[in-house]
């Protein structure tokens, strides 16, 4: 499971998210847009909203952003842990 720390790039997508949202639903609050509209209207914006979000080149430059530390990240500790599992191997011989 990966949960992003409030970063930048982390903060952008969800900045945008909410605009995106914000302007799909407007003049009501997305917060509570299902209670005073029907099922349908709701449910068919969310529609059209999720893919347009998900393909945006600006989304997907902040979801890259976002995750590149985390593989810089998982590399390393994958390269010292390896070195780890060498030295302990070459010790033993």
């Amino acid at each position: 499971m990966f949960a992003p720390s409030p970063e930048p790039p982390a903060l952008a997508i969800v900045d945008f998210a909410r605009t995106m949202i914000e302007e799909a639903f407007a003049p009501l609050d997305p917060r509570i847009a299902q209670k005073s509209t029907e099922v349908e209207r709701c449910a068919a914006t969310l529609g059209k909203l999720m893919p347009e979000f998900y393909t945006l080149p600006r989304v997907l430059l902040d979801v890259r952003h976002m995750v590149r530390p985390l593989f810089r990240s998982l590399f390393v500790l994958s390269v010292a842990n390896a070195s780890e599992r060498f030295n302990m191997f070459h010790c033993t011989l």
